[in-house]
């Protein structure tokens, strides 16, 4: 029905609906403060969404967009970038809604706008079409790479300096942002796909996962050494690192999920068969938590530091597609193929918050015990 149901994580109980957008909802990225969630629909708009306890409301919506692929935020969470079929991008100030720029040029449907860590640059990709690189503040655009006929996957350096992008003929290039100018290439020997590229926080490291093979590659990112080549049978669903980049989490094709030490390559240990197919992993910013998408609508957390299983959320019907967290860990969304967005307040701070704003009296031990899982209750003005 293209709603937005914010869940308390730990009842599984519905908090609030955000209704509005009247197509599927394509791609979604919370704010670096975990208080806004913008969306992006095949109903040719973009909206951005209050979900603090005491916000639950739309805030601002872009429409007549085009049908909306893609929706990121900057690293201040200032400005969200979507991208039209067309090939045409937008920056938009959050604060205002107001659209900043209009970056166009690219004949090919967006894959993705990726913004610096700084936020002062945009990176576009495209299908059949080169990758490029704007100013955010004037919509300058500042070079064009080398078209590649297709870019499989890319990824910003930690500093921003660097720009990682896996190209055909089984290469990946990193370049200089500030030069445009070539620094590495990294060669693989498996066949051209989609690929995640991911550098490590502190930019010595970048792996590579390409999503048609089973292998992931550790690569030095300064001389493009190959420093580890993980075990290939372990990989053939989707794969997460870890915020401190100690474990690398993957899935394959019969549900089982497995932790490997990223600086050893060992295999640690097998969370078990979660369901017939795991179609997504996400660890928390935070490190304490990682969540799976299961293809039988489910969404299971899981303690990193014991690694059992805390949570599962039942409230999807379909197959989930995607989970993410917010930045601050207190929110987790999923996506199911249906187009069907759910958020999950994470902390029990927001859920009291979130009583606090609705309730004119003091919760009893039995909702307490059902909504909060705490007893005794925990004071509310």
């Amino acid at each position: 029905d293209y709603t937005i149901n914010i869940w308390d994580v730990s009842s599984g109980n519905a908090l609030f609906t955000l209704a509005g957008h009247t197509g599927k909802i394509s791609s979604l990225a919370f704010s670096p403060d975990g208080i806004s969630l913008a969306t992006a629909s095949l109903d040719k708009s973009a909206r951005l969404w209050d979900i603090s306890p005491a916000g639950s409301r739309e805030v601002l919506t872009m429409a007549g967009l085009g049908g909306v692929s893609t929706a990121a935020f900057s690293l201040d969470g200032r400005h969200l970038a979507t991208s039209r079929e067309d090939g045409t991008v937008k920056v938009w100030d959050t604060a205002t809604g107001k659209e900043l720029l209009t970056l166009s040029g690219q004949s090919g449907k967006p894959l993705s706008a990726v913004f610096s860590p700084d936020g002062d640059r945009l990176a576009t990709f495209s299908v059949n079409e080169a990758v490029r690189i704007w100013e955010v503040s004037t919509g300058k655009q500042l070079f064009v790479l080398p078209d590649f006929e297709r870019v499989y996957g890319a990824a910003f350096s930690p500093d921003g300096d660097r720009l990682a992008m896996a190209v055909p003929d089984q290469q990946v290039k990193v370049w200089d942002i500030a030069t445009a100018r070539e620094l590495l290439t990294l060669r693989e020997p498996l066949p051209d796909g989609e690929e995640l590229l991911a550098f490590s926080p502190d930019g010595a490291r970048l792996a590579t996962f390409k999503y048609n093979t089973t292998t992931v590659m550790i690569w030095d990112a300064s001389t493009g050494d190959k420093l580890l080549t993980l075990l290939p049978w372990m990989v053939s669903g989707d794969l997460s690192f870890s915020p401190d980049w100690r474990f690398l989490a993957t899935s394959n094709n019969q549900g089982i999920v497995s932790v490997h030490d990223l600086n050893s390559g060992e295999f640690i240990l097998e969370l078990g068969i979660l369901s017939p197919q795991v179609n997504d992993l996400a660890f928390s910013p935070d490190g304490k938590r990682l969540a799976t998408a299961d293809i039988d609508g489910t969404v299971k957390i899981w303690d990193t530091i014991a690694w059992r299983e805390l949570l599962t959320l039942s409230s999807h019907t379909g197959p989930i597609l995607r989970v993410t967290f917010s930045p601050d860990s207190r929110r987790l969304a999923s996506v199911d193929e249906d187009g069907t967005l759910r958020v999950y307040a994470m902390q029990i701070d927001d859920l009291l918050a979130l009583a606090r704003s609705r309730l004119t009296r003091s919760l009893t031990t039995e909702e307490c015990q059902q909504y909060l899982h705490t007893d005794p209750c925990p004071p509310l003005p």
